[in-house]
């Protein structure tokens, strides 16, 4: 059975919006992130995009903020008598597959009128729909070991041109359908995911070289240093040579 101990739906926080807690939280937090995000998962900074639902497992490492511009939500902090059968700190993106916008409403309206009978109802229903979409073909289909593959080259060799066309192009498929596998498969989009490979390249070039910040910007992919360090500092809160004064 669930129970919800507290949520909200579009909550509304601006642009320097920030949670850190590294401890997490005594119960389980799921998110429905309704604008572009910037999650701290395993250690690193990822930028996820609008619609992307998360869950936190409890005293866990929780950090996340803002973009750089308003940052919306819907959160549930909850209880259930066993663990959700659904990977902690992944970001998913179920599009219209799973209404998961449509449930977060009706679960806050049971939970207002205190109705913990039909609150554990929906979220059952929820979580059951996301448990039978992520353990099924959609997430690993017959593309599965080629985009894995891509995937890894891309992390590889970021600089390399990376656009949905060139990659859709690799796998024979259209550009509309790569995007949506790629999403299904990884969680992330390939556009974000490209830039998450791009930025980490930067951090470690900037971290162990002594590479202008213009050269590192151009080892990984940018053609301008203006839109390096507009992207850098957009992901990881911090100016390329600021970083770099880090050491």
């Amino acid at each position: 059975m669930y129970k919800i101990v507290h949520m909200g739906c579009d909550s509304a926080h601006s642009k320097d919006f920030f949670i850190n807690r590294p401890n997490g939280f005594r119960h389980y937090l799921a998110l429905f992130v309704k604008t572009p995000a910037i999650f701290t998962l395993n250690g690193k900074d990822r930028l996820t995009e609008p619609d992307m639902f998360i869950v936190f497992d409890k005293n866990s490492s929780v950090q996340y903020r803002s973009s750089g511009g308003e940052y919306i939500d819907d959160w549930i902090h909850f209880d259930c008598d066993e663990e959700p059968e659904i990977e902690f700190s992944h970001p998913y993106y179920f599009n219209s597959q799973i209404p998961v916008s449509d449930y977060i409403r009706l679960i806050c309206d049971a939970y207002y009128r205190a109705s913990t009978k039909a609150c554990s109802a929906l979220m059952n229903a929820m979580f059951s729909d996301i448990i039978s979409l992520t353990g099924s073909s959609v997430i690993k289909g017959s593309h599965y070991r080629e985009l894995a593959e891509m995937r890894r080259e891309i992390y590889t060799n970021p600089h390399q041109d990376w656009s949905v066309t060139n990659m859709a192009k690799r796998l024979h498929v259209s550009a509309a359908y790569l995007q949506e596998i790629y999403k299904n498969t990884f969680g992330i989009s390939c556009r974000a995911d490209v830039i998450n490979s791009r930025i980490e390249a930067a951090k470690s070039l900037l971290d162990e070289t002594s590479l202008s910040v213009q050269e590192v910007g151009f080892r990984c992919g940018y053609n301008s240093a203006v839109h390096f360090s507009r992207q850098f500092s957009l992901v990881t809160g911090c100016q390329p040579s600021k970083w770099k004064q880090r050491r």
